[in-house]
């Protein structure tokens, strides 16, 4: 991994000429992603070249974005492995957890979503008035598709 000095250096105390990512091999770069877990901003002080420069190449390589990618999954499973564990002990946060996560779909949820399935049509009906006459109002009803009735409006 990135030097601890290096990782806590203050921006300032950086480089500010970086090496060429030209210069820097595919190999080198999968040895700092894999070392660093796919934090690219690590790797790239590892490198010593800038994090932009990195994460442009890792994106345009099929090969480098599989091996980040990897990495960072691997560090999901073992997040998501020690939660388990914690749930496996009873600890009640990583029972909430994982039910308000992976158990949405069961209803565990701390918000309701709402779905509206039924399709409104909203009917405008305008009527143009000649310069001498008074204005007619204009009416405007929102009749639901399902019942034909007109919606009773919030009290």
């Amino acid at each position: 991994m990135a030097r601890k000095s290096d990782i806590d250096a203050p921006k300032s105390m950086m480089p500010m000429v970086s090496r060429p990512m030209v210069s820097i091999k595919d190999s080198e770069i999968v040895a700092a992603l894999r070392e660093c877990k796919g934090l690219t901003y690590l790797a790239s002080l590892q490198l010593g070249c800038s994090h932009s420069d990195l994460d442009n190449r890792v994106k345009g390589n099929d090969f480098l974005s599989s091996v980040c990618k990897g990495e960072r999954g691997l560090i999901i499973d073992k997040a998501e492995a020690k939660l388990v564990e914690a749930m496996e002990s009873g600890a009640k946060w990583a029972i909430e957890l994982i039910l308000k996560t992976l158990g949405k779909e069961r209803g565990y949820v701390e918000r309701q979503e709402v779905h509206n399935l039924a399709k409104v049509q909203l009917h405008i009906v305008e009527e143009i008035v000649d310069g001498g006459t008074a204005p007619i109002p204009v009416e405007a009803r929102i009749i639901s598709s399902q019942d034909g009735q007109t919606p009773s409006s919030p009290k």
